[in-house]
């Protein structure tokens, strides 16, 4: 899932449930909106704004309507593609 915040304020929502809600109505109107596959939706709460053919005119219809709230952008897809990031942290700094 693809998530692009209006910015980075996250306001009073805790960020283990950032867009909690906003993952419920996409899976919620996940068969309507499979008409449009490839596209990109835009979401904010449980509102759809609508889908866009591509990222920059989701992103642009998005702040145009939200401006600085927060919103979820993410690919109209059949099956989630689902992308890994390995974890690497710093030492703690003690030597041996």
């Amino acid at each position: 899932m693809l998530v692009i915040e209006a910015t980075r304020q996250y306001n009073s929502r805790v960020a283990t449930g950032l867009f909690d809600r906003e993952r419920r109505t996409y899976e919620r109107e996940k068969q309507n909106l499979l008409q449009w596959e490839g596209e990109y939706v835009v979401i904010c709460g449980n509102e759809i704004l609508g889908h866009w053919p591509s990222l920059g005119e989701a992103y642009g219809a998005g702040r145009r309507t939200y401006g600085s709230r927060l919103f979820m952008l993410r690919p109209i897809e059949r099956h989630e593609t689902i992308y890994f990031q390995p974890f690497v942290t710093a030492a703690n700094g003690d030597s041996e």
